[in-house]
């Protein structure tokens, strides 16, 4: 039997980095994960010391979206912006955000515009909607920064939607809230959406969140997530904010019951701990800082000093840094999965308390394999 799924998937196979490392392990060693980019520091211990109340009967019902919790996502922004209730909806995750908004603008006539190297699993999701993915580079000459206007040059009429992550994934550097309105702006001029994945946006201070731009533009998506900052991947919680006129677009889309109960019951929780991501993000300042010190060969690209990944560079394109990462028992993500950085490349998460052993890993990568 050959089953009729679309034609553009026939030949297509999804890639994520996201499941490339389990093949690679050997069962008998332990390793320090510094691949995925969740919080090295967890989730807010005042989720174990005060635990929600939780009736289990309620697993019997599908979930509604709880107007408390809403509020309190409203409350967590009132010193950067006044949203309402209308500003605000629930998904799976800033993933989540992404597929309800590739379902309302990708399909296989549209053309998506953003940057690279950026969030590979975004493209893949746009190639499986049929879409197409078209960006611009960042340069090595100036350490792969941002540069709003390298994008802007390239806007034309022809794109439904611009996708920009900020902070991005694997540099962990941030575009400065005036660059992002740079874009918006030129983007509203042609009739064109932007999505701005701040999945990563809780390590970094709100006044650069694009959230503050939302009830000004009406052309803008603002997608969020407590997976990161908040250490709650395994509840898959995130939403999106939008202008009121774009939320009546969103409802063509939204999945009715976008999050489960127990995971918004926890969600509501952690936004009331903002001692938790403040501590985290002075953890992430100190050890980011010992180990970009201790790299005196492997090039740093771009980054900001509380997100707690970074992008290193081996100068020999030939080797493999993922591998040497490897040997020495050091879980990180390879460059190959991120368009623009090769195989000389990696993404590295901020470990939990642990610098000095990612630091000796550095300096012996560098002296076994540089000095070459």
């Amino acid at each position: 039997m050959q089953p009729k799924i679309k034609k553009h998937l026939v030949n297509y196979q999804r890639n994520t980095y996201t499941k490339c490392n389990a093949l690679q392990l050997e069962e008998d060693k332990r390793y320090l994960d510094c691949a995925l980019g969740n919080n090295p520091y967890g989730c807010s211990p005042m989720l174990f010391e005060h635990s929600p109340a939780w009736d289990i009967n309620t697993l019997a019902d599908y979930p509604q979206t709880s107007k408390h919790f809403i509020r309190e996502i409203i409350r967590y922004w009132e010193k950067t912006v006044r949203l309402q209730e209308v500003n605000i909806r629930l998904e799976a995750g800033a993933f989540g955000v992404i597929e309800r908004l590739n379902k309302l603008f990708v399909d296989e006539k549209s053309v998506t515009l953003g940057y690279c190297p950026q969030f590979s699993d975004y493209m893949q999701d746009v190639l499986a909607c049929g879409g197409t993915f078209q960006y611009i580079s960042l340069q090595a000459e100036h350490n792969y920064k941002f540069n709003a206007r390298d994008l802007i040059s390239a806007l034309t009429p022809a794109y439904n939607l611009v996708y920009l992550d900020n902070p991005n994934n694997p540099t962990g550097q941030t575009i400065p809230l005036p660059e992002i309105e740079m874009v918006v702006q030129e983007a509203q001029k042609l009739d064109i959406a932007v999505l701005i994945d701040e999945a990563y946006g809780d390590f970094i201070p709100q006044e650069n969140s694009a959230v503050a731009l939302v009830k000004k533009y009406g052309n803008l998506f603002v997608a969020r997530s407590f997976t990161k900052g908040f250490g709650l991947a395994g509840l898959r919680v995130g939403y999106a904010v939008m202008s009121e006129p774009l939320a009546k677009l969103f409802a063509k889309v939204a999945h009715p019951f976008p999050v489960n109960a127990l995971g918004q019951l926890y969600a509501e929780s952690a936004l009331q701990d903002s001692i938790f991501l403040t501590a985290c993000q002075e953890k992430i300042r100190s050890s980011k800082s010992n180990i970009i010190s201790a790299c005196s060969k492997l090039g740093v690209l771009e980054t900001h000093p509380t997100t707690p990944i970074m992008t290193l560079v081996h100068p020999n394109p030939a080797i493999n840094l993922f591998e040497e990462f490897l040997k020495r028992r050091v879980l990180v993500t390879s460059g190959e999965h991120f368009v623009g950085l090769g195989k000389n490349s990696v993404r590295l998460r901020i470990p939990n308390e642990q610098d000095q052993l990612i630091i000796k890993t550095i300096q012996d990568i560098e002296e076994a394999v540089i000095s070459r």
